[in-house]
């Protein structure tokens, strides 16, 4: 069982990413997995990870969490994180 909800995960999380600019924004220094690694904490990602793929967290969910889409977010759970 998680310790939190996914309701407050989900908010806390939003509330962390509107305090932080895009990614967009953002001078792009070095490989992509790299500052994914610094970024998300490794509790973090294992979370996402396993909800998505319980089914409990929609990829829509997920790529919003994390920023990441697509094959950047497969290739970065696929690495290992």
């Amino acid at each position: 069982a998680s310790p939190c909800s996914r309701s407050a995960m989900v908010t806390f999380h939003e509330n962390v990413r509107r305090a932080t600019p895009p990614v967009s924004q953002l001078r792009h220094r070095g490989k992509s997995s790299t500052t994914t690694r610094k970024r998300l904490s490794i509790t973090f990602a294992s979370h996402i990870n396993n909800a998505v793929k319980s089914g409990k967290l929609l990829y829509r969910d997920a790529y919003k969490l994390t920023s990441l889409k697509g094959d950047t977010f497969q290739k970065f759970f696929n690495e290992g994180y």
